[in-house]
């Protein structure tokens, strides 16, 4: 039988629950009771007020009935938030070891659904009711503050240091601070794997717009499938009532996992689903199951023997579901197919499992309390809420030049200490009650006609809305003085080097020479810059990024030599099929570019383009799947393909009367993992010999004087002097250029387009 609460005097809980970050319990250690578990979810809820909430006059009796109730909080579960956000953090970085890291947020949903399923249903059973408003009101005290600083702190950085992102912040901004981030991503197509430059800098919030809506939607609904329930001896239908619920709760997710596989292809970007609450949803809810089937759940007393099987099975669940978290974070990752919705499933199943165990009391629940574990749990929230702002600005090679050990043990340092700022100085003192207690004695000084205290609490309240108010009016404006521009996220914002050198190092000039990216003899080409036209020509660039970074990131005086027109499609060129790579990556060309030639040829028509210079291979150098039949990268019939797919784009560029086409053979790349949540490496890139292959096939289409095209060389440098391939000021991601590599890029073709252009 469930123990009667209303008979139990309730713990004095210090701290209030946050159901995915936050603070744990502070058990010393053995099994808790299910008793305990009850009084610890009814105080977080707000059943109950908090000692700490009350007035400071406490009887010295009343206090010491309270203390033992200190005992009832459970350690380990911090001990859990604290593996969940180290898994994302370290995601977040780019470390390879940790490539299934991501799944932390995982954990954390199933600990949310879980722990306020657990705190609803357990006030339901006591009264027969929820109280919402109270509910509510606790969450917003919980969650609104430290995510209001946060983004004050964001929005003053990018005032200051970041003008160009204004305008992406503020609809941003706007979307967190309703908690419908996750769908503003959604609707403007932000994926979450993968993308050009800096992502956005509140990225990490739409994890958190998930759970509140949950918040928001799940209590009423819960209330409503229990029905209400009135006086005290109707326990029994309550219980009834929550197994009822269990039905719904398994309804639910299953919808939701229908939904998942109805929405999931292995060759489109799974971002839709992934940061959909309704394809999310079926984790919320398992944690929901584990906490409706353990509260409504009755068993008897069990005979010693049986007492003695139960915690050797409690103990390997433990000690298993453990094992294998620890395993996905380490070896799963967000390409591998069978995640959606199958391995989301396995990790929280594993976590809910965890969560029940650790709350029973085992061996893992020992480990994870352990001073360190329960420290950093208790910011674990606060952490969540800095470290990727943090991270983001701190993009090495980009955003900061030190080595990536460095980097690594900055950002974290300084997560750890924003973090430990926000929970001591905002998150506890509002918890426990500090604005409502200076409300009260404001309140009771003005009664007393006493008006310093009432009129210093006033200005700081007004201090605190000017301040924001301005905040946000600077921000607008800034946003209003740096429109958005989705391909300023590839822009190098350090100082740049002129082409003639004039504002830099001139660098010695390139010199034709065989390198890995060529097949032959050493390329004969024109190596000196020449002295800038009396009317430079307008080229277009098309292709994908790689030619849009080279755009924005070009030398100031190009214009002297060449009018650069951005005519790419970021992600797509003239190939089509789908592609697949090693790592696990995939892409359905043909659904997500569809005729790129047919765009290039409108914009070049549209820009009146002296001639234009063709930039592909980012995505030419994998095994292609065409009309259902498989072609091998470098294979007669992958050969056959491109050839026929390069003479296509090649007719349709030609029919606008574009006067002169020139082939960019492709540099060797060093793709390097990059800080953030992008996607695989596609390390194919990094095969020398798979770009030299696509190369030969280019300057063979090429040196056919039927087709009336130019082959353009890249810098050797990029094969051969490790310190500038491998540079991430260079190329940030070893493929997308930054000034330094535009620059380095530019001074190699501007001699070979200028001369096929007089030629």
């Amino acid at each position: 039988m469930e123990p009667d609460e209303g008979a139990r005097p309730l713990p004095r809980h210090r701290f209030v629950e946050l159901p995915v970050f936050g603070n744990a319990s502070r058990r010393a250690g053995g099994p808790v009771r299910p008793d305990e578990v009850a009084a610890e979810l009814r105080t977080i809820a707000g059943i109950e007020k908090q000692a700490t909430e009350q007035e400071p006059e406490v009887e010295p009796e009343a206090e010491r009935e309270a203390e033992p109730a200190r005992s009832t909080h459970i350690p380990a579960l911090d001990g859990l938030r604290t593996l969940a956000v180290a898994a994302v953090l370290l995601y977040h970085a780019g470390l390879s070891r940790f490539r299934g890291g991501f799944l932390g947020v995982d954990v954390f949903f199933v600990l949310s659904g879980y722990l306020i399923t657990g705190l609803l249903a357990r006030e339901y059973l006591a009264t027969g009711a929820v109280a919402l408003r109270r509910f509510y009101h606790r969450r917003a005290r919980r969650l609104l503050p430290a995510l209001f600083v946060v983004l004050a702190g964001v929005c003053a950085y990018v005032v200051l240091r970041l003008p160009g992102e204004a305008a992406g912040l503020r609809s941003d901004a706007t979307a967190s601070v309703f908690y419908v981030t996750n769908w503003w991503f959604v609707a403007k197509g932000q994926s979450y794997f993968g993308g050009t430059g800096r992502p956005s800098l509140l990225l990490h919030l739409w994890s958190l717009a998930v759970e509140e809506q949950f918040y928001v939607v799940w209590p009423v609904f819960l209330l409503v499938a229990l029905g209400r329930s009135s006086g005290p001896g109707e326990r029994v239908e309550r219980l009834r009532a929550l197994g009822r619920a269990v039905g719904w709760a398994t309804l639910l997710a299953a919808c939701s996992v229908g939904l998942t596989v109805l929405l999931y292809s292995p060759w489109r970007d799974p971002s839709r689903i992934y940061y959909g609450t309704d394809t999310r949803a079926f984790e919320l809810l398992i944690g929901v199951m584990a906490a409706l089937l353990q509260i409504a759940r009755e068993k008897p007393r069990e005979r010693p023997t049986e007492q003695k099987a139960r915690r050797i099975a409690i103990e390997s669940a433990s000690f298993l579901a453990l094992a294998g978290i620890l395993w996905a974070f380490v070896a799963v990752p967000a390409t591998e197919s069978g995640l959606y919705p199958v391995g989301l499933i396995a990790v929280a199943v594993a976590s809910a499992v965890l969560i029940r165990t650790l709350v029973a009391g085992t061996a893992v629940s020992g480990l994870l309390s352990g001073r360190l574990f329960v420290w950093l749990g208790e910011r674990s929230y606060a952490l969540y809420l800095w470290h990727w702002p943090i991270f983001d600005v701190t993009r090495p090679g980009a955003d900061v030049a030190w080595p990536p050990q460095t980097v690594l043990l900055v950002r974290v340092l300084l997560s750890v200490v924003f973090a430990d700022l926000t929970y001591r100085y905002i998150e506890t003192p509002i918890r426990h009650g500090a604005l409502g207690r200076a409300a009260t004695r404001a309140r009771e000084a003005f009664d007393r006609r006493e008006l310093g205290l009432p009129l210093a609490t006033a200005g700081s309240a007004l201090a605190v809305l000017a301040a924001a108010a301005m905040l946000t009016d600077t921000l607008v404006s800034t946003a209003a003085a740096h429109p958005a521009d989705a391909r300023a996220v590839a822009v190098d914002n350090r100082p740049a080097a002129a082409l003639d050198g004039r504002h830099g190092d001139p660098g010695a000039a390139p010199q034709p020479e065989p390198h890995t990216a060529v097949v032959g003899d050493a390329p004969s080409y024109p190596t000196v810059m020449p002295p800038p036209p009396a009317h430079p020509p307008r080229v277009a660039l098309i292709g994908d990024s790689q030619g849009m970074t080279l755009y924005l990131n070009r030398p100031p005086d190009t214009a002297e030599y060449l009018r650069l027109l951005d005519d790419t499609t970021e992600g797509c060129d003239f190939l089509g099929g789908r592609i697949t790579s090693s790592a696990g990556d995939r892409r359905d060309l043909d659904a997500e570019c569809g005729d790129t030639a047919a765009k290039w040829a409108s914009r070049v028509r549209r820009d009146h383009a002296d001639a234009a210079l063709m930039m592909v291979g980012a995505w030419d150098l994998f095994d292609e799947q065409v009309d259902g039949t498989a072609l091998p990268f470098g294979s007669a019939g992958w050969d056959a393909y491109f050839d026929s797919r390069l003479a296509a784009a090649v007719s349709t560029l030609e029919a606008t009367g574009l006067p002169q086409l020139d082939l960019a053979l492709l540099p060797c790349y060093r793709p390097v993992t990059t800080g953030g949540s992008a996607g695989g490496q596609w390390p194919e890139r990094g095969d020398d010999s798979r770009v030299a292959h696509v190369n030969s096939l280019l300057a063979a289409y090429a040196q056919d004087p039927s087709h009336h095209v130019r082959a353009v060389y890249p810098p050797a440098q990029f094969c051969q002097d490790p310190t500038i391939a491998a540079s991430r000021s260079y190329r940030w991601d070893g493929v997308h250029y930054y000034k330094p590599g535009a620059r380095l890029y530019l001074r190699n073709a501007i001699p070979q387009i200028l001369e096929a252009k007089t030629s």
